[in-house]
């Protein structure tokens, strides 16, 4: 049998808010994080924008370790898990660590050290970098609570330019006129226990993580398959795995990155997978306000669909102007909606050709 697991605690670290609490409002709010990025210079990019969080002070978060020991995407990590563990109002202290699992992923890890080491190399002044580099210097971390983080950084920013994805002004996912992602920052760490001992100390629950699908159809580098294969085949082993019928699906936060590719291709798997249900259900993409956040991006969306269980409202997709015809599904334009949401699935892409779907439901008192 499976074992029961459970969302207990929320911490966010965004663009739009810090804090569950404050990210939760500001979602509904349809509020942007998206701006002129101030973190380095972009006037030899064409492009100008990012999702940066702003206004961020690790030293309210870090009590126990040198703060400048630490990189950024570390910083929030830190931040994200601190906040997820006072949501979950667990005291670590009082826990057995030895029987605390953890997890947390990232797309960059720690790529402003990698570029401070490039800055030093390039100016051949490596002599003056201090031995308490190696601390930040990208590594395997031994514990970790479940979420992932990512730094706004160069490297990644860059990269995305020279690909001709990154949108010259904002991110409008499943509109006629979306031109592009919008990089972006954050952190996000969920506290997941087993129902029993959630209810034994009689924790708030925010929604069961009911089940899981993985797949990987290899199609392109960057682009998936133009049947969304490999998409409809991470929702449909979803559905499966959480024992779900795709009518019982309340809501579905969108991968939506707002790149003409890939709205598509996540609406013609949406519609292989639910058929004619696929109209009816609720779908929206938050990274039209939080831009992506990349390795941070799922674990945002996944709190995301457990405050949406627990609310039982749906947030909106902003910039959603001109409806794209060939994307005719209800993307909740522009504000936010009251809808009991009793099943929500995550969606998340990546390159390669990975695909990763999450299924979260409402954890009934009696059950």
């Amino acid at each position: 049998m499976k074992r029961r697991v459970v969302i207990s605690g929320i911490g966010m670290v965004t663009s739009i808010g810090t804090g569950r609490e404050e990210f939760w409002k500001n979602l509904l709010l349809g509020r942007s994080g998206i701006g002129p990025v101030e973190s380095f210079d972009t006037s030899h990019y064409s492009v100008h924008k990012g999702a940066e969080v702003r206004q961020f002070e690790p030293e309210n978060y870090v009590l126990n370790l040198d703060v400048t020991q630490l990189g950024r995407a570390s910083q929030l990590a830190i931040a994200a898990a601190r906040l997820a563990l006072v949501d979950a109002d667990v005291q670590i202290g009082s826990v057995d660590r030895r029987r605390v699992g953890v997890s947390m992923g990232t797309t960059s890890g720690e790529p402003r050290e990698v570029e401070r080491f490039d800055d030093y190399y390039s100016a051949d002044t490596l002599d003056q970098f201090g031995p308490e580099f190696i601390r930040r210097y990208p590594c395997k971390a031994e514990a970790m609570l479940a979420g992932g983080a990512d730094s706004f950084s160069r490297i990644t920013y860059a990269g995305f330019a020279r690909l001709g994805a990154v949108a010259p002004e904002t991110c409008q996912p499943f509109d006629r006129n979306r031109k592009g992602m919008i990089p972006g920052e954050g952190a996000a760490v969920l506290v997941l226990e087993t129902l029993e001992q959630a209810r034994k100390r009689s924790a708030r629950i925010y929604a069961e993580a009911a089940g899981y699908g993985l797949s990987c159809d290899a199609n392109h580098m960057t682009a998936g398959d133009r049947q969304g294969d490999g998409a409809a085949r991470a929702m449909a082993e979803a559905l499966k795995d959480s024992d779900t019928k795709p009518d019982e699906v309340s809501y579905i936060s969108a991968h939506g990155t707002g790149t003409p590719t890939n709205d598509l291709l996540e609406t013609i798997a949406v519609k292989r997978v639910f058929r004619e249900s696929a109209y009816g259900i609720p779908i929206s993409s938050i990274k039209s306000m939080l831009g992506h956040a990349m390795g941070a991006a799922s674990a945002i969306e996944a709190g995301t669909c457990a405050l949406s269980v627990f609310h039982d409202l749906v947030p909106p997709t902003i910039n959603l102007l001109e409806p794209d015809p060939d994307c005719d599904l209800d993307y909740v334009p522009n504000h936010a909606r009251e809808h009991r949401v009793e099943v929500a699935m995550n969606n998340a892409y990546a390159f390669g050709g990975n695909n990763a779907s999450l299924i979260l439901k409402k954890c009934a008192a009696s059950a």
